[in-house]
């Protein structure tokens, strides 16, 4: 099962809800629970209150066909992990998708939540720190819960040690399988450099450190994505002069904390 959560921002309420009314690419659309004046209204009430983001929009894509009892089980899992209120949780949206799909990992159903961002009774915001993560829990949690095939995701040895801890109700010996039968990711990449006359054959590592510091709105964390030649060719007179050894590729937002 795929959850995917984002956050549109207060001056598109008005595409998200474009984009879930339309029937674009998909066979079939159908409005369960609330109509895109709802959403609207969210994008007012977060524009009133001066708030940055106006629906939380989820995407829910199950490898197996839900049910209407499964479905709602899942929806319940995922505002308890965000700690929706009751207020925005009865303003909710649900909207079921009938597309055809190429990939054998969802069926052709798939529904699509939004949420007020913005609660109308305390105006608070919802949480949405580490979603990816949070989102990836809730997909194992749903398929352990609903008996569905374990897909492995990014963190599925965190998520693993997580629910261990959180739900020592669930049985993971289905996810111990798919633990055992997930390809391991390599520590590092072999690859071809030329050097005119010849080539030569080398490794590089990938490596992730981050990285705080102040700014006015609180605390920054950023992810520092680097590549490592390993130790065997950095003596060679080609080689080094052409390689830096801990060069930052790239530097991206991590989290926010306000």
């Amino acid at each position: 099962m795929i959850i995917k959560t984002s956050r549109v921002p207060t001056g598109h309420t008005n595409k998200i809800a474009q984009y879930l009314a339309a029937k674009g690419e998909n066979e079939r659309v159908d409005w369960l629970c609330g109509h895109p004046d709802d959403i609207q209204v969210m994008g007012e009430i977060s524009k009133l209150s001066g708030k940055a983001f106006s629906v939380r929009h989820v995407v829910l894509a199950p490898q197996v066909r839900l049910d209407h009892t499964q479905l709602a089980q899942v929806i319940k899992a995922y505002c308890q992990e965000y700690r929706v209120p009751n207020s925005s949780v009865r303003r909710l949206c649900l909207i079921r998708h009938m597309k055809p799909r190429a990939s054998t990992e969802c069926t052709n159903v798939h529904w699509h939540l939004a949420i007020p961002e913005t609660d109308p009774l305390s105006l608070r915001i919802l949480n949405s720190s580490f979603t990816r993560i949070r989102d990836e829990k809730l997909s194992r949690m749903s398929e352990l819960m609903l008996g569905h095939p374990i897909v492995p995701g990014r963190f599925t040895k965190q998520v693993f040690e997580v629910l261990q801890k959180e739900r020592p109700d669930l049985d993971l010996s289905a996810y111990r399988i798919a633990l055992s039968q997930a390809r391991p990711k390599p520590d590092h990449y072999s690859c071809v450099l030329s050097t005119g006359e010849a080539e030569r054959r080398f490794d590089l590592r990938p490596t992730a450190s981050l990285h705080q510091h102040r700014t006015d709105r609180g605390t920054r964390t950023e992810t520092f994505l680097s590549l490592q030649v390993l130790p065997n060719v950095l003596d060679h007179p080609v080689l080094t002069p052409r390689i830096c050894v801990q060069n930052t590729l790239a530097t991206c937002p991590h989290n926010l904390n306000k």
